[in-house]
């Protein structure tokens, strides 16, 4: 769910924006246009539905819900003049259109999220090539994430905690505990796992800090990311997308690892010890010093 235009390559067909986040209030009406391209050569039979979900794994991959019919679903609706949820429309090729999607919240309605997807199902009708022969009905669909918090405060509260936070098992020697044995010539990558206890939406960020003797070496900022209410999410950070940590020749002993989330109006706190060994740089001492008592030896047998 992260904010990138919502591409179908193969047939031309897109929607933008690929996410609505919004917070709006019990009784309040808001509206968002989405804007949909065909740019194949031919036309489509579309359908718009909001189809709910839940969240499928630790990745923030969504898991369609399409036979659960919940009553909130009637908070959403097109307001188009010819354009119906749930009724197919003709989609011209080459032609750009926008959807008119109204979500009004009942004033009664309990403070909680409400996620789903707009999902725009596309069909095309079966033809006849030159040679007589019909090709072949291609569909596909794709779908804009609608998050929705409903609630009286414009931030409401969020309980987000860190799930958990350890070291790859194969980048390290040995593990006791929360202390961690690795080699200090190769990189180590981390695993961290976010987790909202609360009932809210909240997007989290951080910084993930190695130090040793209270000198930072290491700092590494986390890719901020919605945390679905609920949920779980495995921690990103940037540039490469993974926590890692590449040390120097220099860098060897006993290392504090630490991991700070922030959130709207909540944060989290987790931390480890890393002892980096030379063990590669002592293997090659010991080789290139037996290597030369060797050569000694010989050269003295040879003399």
């Amino acid at each position: 769910m992260r904010p990138i235009t919502a591409h179908a390559q193969s047939i031309g067909f897109s929607i933008y924006p690929p996410v609505l986040e919004t917070v709006i209030k019990p009784g309040k009406t808001i509206t968002q246009v989405f804007t949909i391209q065909n740019l194949s050569e031919s036309d489509k039979i579309v359908t718009a539905r909001v189809i709910p979900f839940v969240p499928e794994d630790e990745h923030g991959s969504p898991l369609l819900k399409p036979n659960f019919q919940p009553s909130w679903l009637s908070y959403f609706s097109l307001a188009n003049s010819i354009i119906t949820l749930g009724q197919p429309f003709n989609f011209s090729a080459g032609k750009t259109d926008q959807l008119i999607l109204s979500i009004s919240i009942p004033a009664n309605a309990k403070e909680a999220d409400y996620y789903a997807t707009l999902i725009l199902s596309t069909n095309t009708e079966p033809s006849e090539s030159v040679s007589g022969v019909t090709n072949s009905v291609v569909n596909t669909t794709i779908g804009a994430n609608l998050l929705l918090t409903v609630n009286t405060k414009a931030n409401p509260p969020t309980l987000v905690r860190i799930k958990d936070f350890t070291i790859i098992p194969e980048d390290i020697l040995y593990r006791y505990g929360e202390v961690y044995f690795a080699d200090n010539l190769s990189p180590i990558r981390f695993r961290a796992v976010a987790e909202n206890a609360g009932r809210f939406l909240t997007k989290i960020g951080g910084l993930v800090r190695i130090s040793k003797n209270n000198q930072a070496v290491s700092l590494q900022s986390l890719v901020p990311a919605n945390l679905l209410a609920g949920s779980a999410r495995e921690i990103e950070a940037s540039p490469s997308g993974t926590i890692i940590f590449t040390p120097r020749l220099t860098d060897f002993g006993s290392h504090k690892v630490e991991l700070d989330t922030r959130a709207d109006n909540s944060s989290s706190h987790s931390e480890l010890t890393l002892i980096l060994l030379p063990i590669k740089v002592t293997l090659g001492f010991l080789l290139g010093l037996i290597l030369l008592i060797t050569i000694l030896k010989i050269s003295r047998k040879t003399t």
